[in-house]
């Protein structure tokens, strides 16, 4: 009989470490922390959207998109891996005031992509060119260029050489 319990206590185990190690396999990385925080306020100027999660991920993709009616950007971020399990999402340029959704997608080391879903708000600097900076200087430059073109032809019919 004492061998019988032990063959019975042998296959518990066996049953026990196979139905286990499925569980193991088939843990997901969770979101455990991110920075800027779901449903705060940024007002410094925002350079890295920064996500932790509970296992080593890799192949991450963050996006930023604005939430206003005349927004039409999408930032998508420069991606880095300071550790196995954070992954930061640079910002190369500068963004406007706007409630931001953070989108990312993941992919952890069993091989499941999941993504997921945030929101903040930046009430920071704005960084962004003012594309009528560049304009504005522009125009007025070929305004004076105009100008004294018309000078020069006008000069040159009153000498008569035109």
């Amino acid at each position: 009989m004492c061998l019988l319990s032990h063959s019975y206590l042998f296959l518990f185990i066996v049953l026990a470490a196979i139905v286990s190690v499925p569980s193991l396999v088939l843990a997901h990385a969770e979101l455990s922390d991110a920075s800027p925080a779901p449903g705060s306020t940024v007002e410094q100027e925002l350079d890295q959207v920064r996500l932790v999660f509970t296992e080593e991920v890799k192949d991450a993709r963050i996006t930023l998109l604005p939430q206003c009616e005349d927004c039409d950007e999408v930032y998508e971020l420069s991606i880095e891996y300071p550790q196995p399990n954070v992954v930061v999402g640079k910002v190369k340029t500068g963004i406007r005031r706007a409630t931001y959704n953070v989108t990312w997608m993941v992919t952890s080391l069993d091989g499941h992509s999941f993504s997921g879903t945030y929101s903040f708000v930046y009430d920071g600097p704005d960084k962004r060119i003012n594309r009528y900076l560049i304009i504005l200087p522009l125009v007025a430059i070929m305004a004076i260029f105009s100008f004294a073109f018309m000078l020069f032809v006008l000069r040159q019919k009153r000498q008569g050489t035109l």
